[in-house]
């Protein structure tokens, strides 16, 4: 699958928070590198 700008990713993790402007959000696979993008509006 390919992820474009703008594409969210929602796990159904249990008490997920709200996301704001200026948090930071990563994401984590396994043998890739991280990926950080900071929120923006």
């Amino acid at each position: 699958m390919t992820l474009v700008p703008g594409d969210i990713i929602m796990t159904g993790t249990p008490g997920s928070v709200v996301i704001r402007n200026g948090d930071i959000v990563e994401c984590n696979i396994s043998r890739f590198y991280s990926l950080r993008n900071k929120v923006s509006d």
